[in-house]
């Protein structure tokens, strides 16, 4: 939920633009949380905050003759619109991204996968000249694989979440 302090200060002032303001707050909220479902929760809250407040404001504020009663039609279209596009756009981004720290000779990677092959893909690269795994099996969701390569030993964590298994990836320099 670190987004939301983000979020609905930009919400407030970007969701009047159709389909702009919701890929935005789908953006900062997908980037800025670690897990899928605190990304869709972050969402969703921020946007049931900025609907709110501009349907208010079409209903009870503004007036525009021109449109009649047309204009509270709009902005509730509009804010479901760009509800959906925020929560599509967040778990796009929270799903397909690889998210990295560098400390020194240490490094941190965290990202998401279908299956134990796409895990396989994305590891092959980094994983040349390695010994082969050591599983330890932490519970029934949880698996922690090592391996000791040359010049450095990786070992990552993959945990079920939903359909998905979030890799979290850390690989220590030797010394």
């Amino acid at each position: 939920m670190r987004s939301i302090k983000i979020s609905i200060p930009v919400s407030l002032v970007t969701w009047w633009l159709p389909l702009v303001g919701g890929a935005i707050i789908g953006f900062i909220s997908g980037t800025i949380e670690r897990k899928i479902a605190s990304a869709i929760i972050s969402v969703g809250i921020t946007s049931a905050i900025a609907s709110t407040f501009y349907i208010l404001l079409g209903f009870k504020v503004l007036y525009v003759p021109l449109l009649g009663n047309l204009l509270p039609v709009i902005l509730v279209i509009s804010s479901v619109v760009n509800s959906a596009l925020a929560v599509f756009v967040a778990y796009f981004i929270s799903t397909k991204m690889i998210r990295s720290t560098f400390e020194g000779n240490n490094a941190k990677i965290e990202f998401y996968a279908r299956d134990q092959d796409e895990i396989n893909e994305k590891l092959n690269e980094i994983a040349t000249q390695c010994s082969e795994p050591t599983y330890s099996f932490h519970s029934e969701n949880e698996v922690e694989v090592t391996r000791r390569c040359e010049g450095f030993t990786m070992r990552y964590i993959i945990r079920k979440e939903g359909k998905l298994f979030k890799v979290t990836l850390f690989i220590n320099g030797d010394q």
